[in-house]
């Protein structure tokens, strides 16, 4: 099943679906849109010079359980609803009747102090879920760069909870040395590959490599385990 959100005026996510009239017609006529969840979204910036960071926040990721007989979908974004309008956050819904009605948001970045950005969701083939982020967690006040960081978090029990970050990057990149657009700020991409893979996760995601100013930055994969049983 295909599915399509839209961004609205207030901030508002939706979501359509398309109407079940038999097999042959699935995707050809679409339900009207239902509300995910009203986000409050304020930007990522460098934390030292307030140059914005581009963080894809008009975006919401999908993923839907592929398993037969399942209708659960999950959905994440930016939001700065959890720490009153400081730094964004990533949000995360499930939906458990193919998108009908929506779960309260919950924050799955952990770190609330430092701004989290451009998260992607996957589930596998057994119903685990993935969700991928950046964040500064590595950033001080006295860092000559801007570090940044890429994480993955695991869940088990379709979102209800989640494991400890694990982090993708093997070491902070500098966020500074990437292209930087006029009118959008330092630019990774609006969203990054996450997908399942057996039973492991497999991560795509733009870093910067630090080395070349004519090739700032460079697609990297990584495999992570999923959740034991």
């Amino acid at each position: 099943m295909k599915l399509c959100t839209r961004r609205f005026r207030g901030n508002v996510r939706k979501l359509a679906e398309p109407e079940r009239r038999g097999q042959s017609r699935i995707g050809l006529t679409w339900s009207g849109p239902s509300t995910l969840a009203t986000n409050f979204v304020n930007g990522v910036t460098d934390p030292h010079t307030g140059q914005p960071v581009r963080d894809g926040d008009d975006f919401t990721e999908i993923a839907v359980d592929p398993r037969p007989g399942t209708s659960n979908v999950y959905a994440v974004w930016g939001d700065a609803r959890f720490t009153s309008g400081g730094p964004q956050q990533i949000a995360f819904t499930r939906s458990a009747d193919g998108g009908r009605t929506w779960s309260q948001p919950i924050r799955v970045s952990a770190n609330s102090n430092t701004q989290a950005f451009v998260p992607a969701v996957a589930v596998d083939g057994h119903g685990d879920l993935a969700v991928a982020y950046y964040d500064f967690s590595a950033d001080r006040p006295a860092s000559q760069f801007l570090a940044t960081q890429y994480w993955i978090t695991l869940s088990a029990n379709q979102g209800r909870t989640w494991s400890p970050r694990q982090q993708v990057t093997r070491r902070p990149f500098d966020l500074r040395t990437a292209p930087f657009q006029t009118h959008g700020g330092f630019f990774l991409g609006e969203y990054q590959g996450l997908a399942g893979a057996g039973r492991r996760f497999v991560v795509a995601a733009t870093f910067t490599n630090g080395h070349s100013l004519d090739n700032r930055t460079d697609i990297y994969s990584a495999t992570v385990a999923a959740p034991s049983r």
